[in-house]
């Protein structure tokens, strides 16, 4: 069986390259064959050529995992078909013609029933823009029979739902089936296990993920610091944004600015915020040169599970317009 998971599609806006990741609508459905060829495609749609920087050496890595051990689980390469270009050295340029469209395949095993995610990276750089092009998730629910079925107790996964403590983000029926979306991937897990005790079926409900959280680059010249202190049971958190520009900042912004707390030790993000649906309300921003904005967050120290963070470091990102700024933070 095959399915396309992603679409790295390179395009351009105006005067500017614009990079967009696009993945097909999920879940995508599969039957229990117990493998699958996943796809992902490159495409140039702009009128001009896209020029790409190599970081590292290779094609781009396809990351699955289907939470089992029976299953597939880590990362591997996608094996460019035909003219498919790759990187065979760090520092290559490669040219992306207008019109182009390249395919990049790779054969995985599927674990018999159940449901999981994949994702592909690749380390380049394109000439405007940050390194790896990324994607949401690609969720996959594999059924030993005729896709989709419907959920045969949904009061019973809710149940599960509500003894899992993972953060929701949304809850419904979608025709016959239960449709859950979860805040993070600690979330989706909790889930999961909590599911395996109750011994019901995850490939008989639609389980997503919201999108990570994510950090922009705005190139303007400016300095970006964030503190963290102590505030009652949590923290709380200033980022300090200043203009070094000659001129003033100005543009739009909205209410809803990203934040992401990780383990150090694991690499797990156990909180995020800003990745919710956020209402734009137009929030202007001008900032004189010199000048410093200052924006505050505040975290009550404990998972998206609402469990307290156990003692290590982690790493505190936040971020406003364009700007972000990280210190680590030393949990007792």
């Amino acid at each position: 069986m095959r399915s396309a998971l992603l679409l790295l599609a390179l395009g351009s806006v105006a005067s500017a390259q614009r990079l967009t990741l696009q993945v097909p609508p999920s879940p995508l459905y599969l039957k229990d064959t117990g493998q699958i060829t996943l796809s992902a495609v490159l495409e140039n749609t702009g009128p001009r050529p896209v020029t790409l920087t190599c970081l590292s050496p290779g094609a781009p890595i396809l990351r699955g995992d289907l939470g089992t051990s029976a299953g597939w689980a880590g990362q591997t390469r996608l094996l460019p078909q035909g003219s498919a270009p790759t990187c065979t050295r760090t520092g290559q340029v490669l040219t992306v013609p207008p019109g182009a469209r390249y395919e990049y395949h790779r054969r995985v095993p599927l674990r018999r029933a159940g449901q999981g995610q994949y994702r592909v990276g690749w380390n380049v750089r394109p000439a405007s823009g940050r390194a790896w092009l990324v994607a949401n998730p690609a969720w996959v629910v594999v059924s030993p029979g005729r896709a989709p079925r419907p959920t045969p107790t949904p009061e019973a996964y809710r149940a599960a739902l509500r003894e899992s403590r993972a953060g929701v983000a949304g809850l419904s029926m979608v025709g016959p089936r239960l449709r859950v979306t979860v805040v993070d991937d600690l979330s989706r897990a909790a889930f999961l296990q909590a599911l395996k005790r109750r011994n019901l079926d995850p490939a008989a409900l639609d389980l997503t993920v919201l999108p990570p959280v994510t950090f922009g680059a705005r190139a303007w010249p400016h300095r970006a610091a964030l503190t963290v202190r102590r505030q009652g049971e949590g923290y709380l958190l200033t980022l300090m944004v200043t203009n070094r520009a000659a001129r003033p900042l100005t543009g739009m912004t909205g209410p809803c600015h990203p934040l992401a707390v990780t383990a150090l030790a694991s690499g797990v993000r156990v909180w995020q915020d800003g990745h919710r649906p956020c209402a734009d309300l137009g929030v202007g921003v001008r900032l004189a040169p010199g000048f410093v904005q200052m924006v505050t967050f505040r975290w009550n120290g404990r998972t998206s599970l609402g469990e307290q963070v156990p003692a290590g470091r982690y790493r505190v990102t936040a971020g406003w317009f364009g700007f972000s700024a990280s210190a680590v933070l030393a949990v007792p």
